[in-house]
């Protein structure tokens, strides 16, 4: 009787030692009672109109591996890919990676794929010529960083009742432009200015000789 009670109490405590090595190994594979057995991962945009992900949400097990080559994120089993929107008339946009990646899956992150936009650079400028408020000549486009040719005729503004005029030069804002050494870096328009050279104590009239 003695060496029956010895034989249950061995195999009840080897059946204890059993169960609880069990329960481990399910919490460790994310399979306890308090551990959930799979988790989400949200994946988000910085912009929108930047670019786009084919999956906006992966749900995968506990301990899933996530690595990312290229703009490509995987995540066990599942792959998602980050795809730049197509550039346009003023920008070109990149993918600029991943953020918000851990190497296992433990819990619900979220993961934001980034995109950068780049302005694009003109080939060419536009220089408008204007004179009293009207254009002169037709616009001119000028390769970035070149010089400007002026004119090749200087505008002219008409004698009034009491004064005469002379051309001055074009006038980037209040800045005379330099023909012989300043360079086109932008869309510009450039203004004629007239300087007094007569002016009368009394209303003049030209002859209409």
């Amino acid at each position: 009787m003695k060496k029956l009670f010895i034989a249950l109490f061995m195999m009840t405590a080897l059946l204890c030692v059993a169960l609880t090595a069990c329960g481990k190994e399910n919490e460790n594979n994310g399979g306890g009672n308090d551990t959930p057995v799979t988790y989400t991962v949200t994946i988000a945009v910085n912009n929108t109109k930047y670019g786009s992900v084919n999956k906006t949400s992966v749900t995968a097990r506990y301990g899933s591996a996530i690595s990312v080559s290229g703009n490509e994120l995987t995540i066990g089993d599942e792959v998602v890919i980050a795809t730049p929107a197509l550039e346009d008339e003023a920008f070109t946009y990149t993918f600029g990676g991943f953020t918000g990646v851990i190497k296992t899956l433990t819990r619900d992150i979220v993961i934001t794929a980034e995109f950068v936009a780049e302005e694009k650079i003109p080939d060419t400028f536009k220089v408008t010529f204007i004179v009293e408020g009207n254009n002169y000549c037709e616009p001119v486009f000028v390769v970035i960083g070149s010089k400007l040719i002026a004119p090749s005729k200087d505008p002219e503004k008409q004698v009034d009742s009491l004064h005469e005029y002379a051309f001055d030069g074009w006038y980037n804002g209040e800045t005379k432009w330099d023909f012989d050494n300043d360079i086109v870096t932008e869309d510009t328009v450039l203004t004629a200015k007239f300087r007094v050279t007569a002016t009368y104590t009394e209303p003049f009239l030209p002859s209409a000789n």
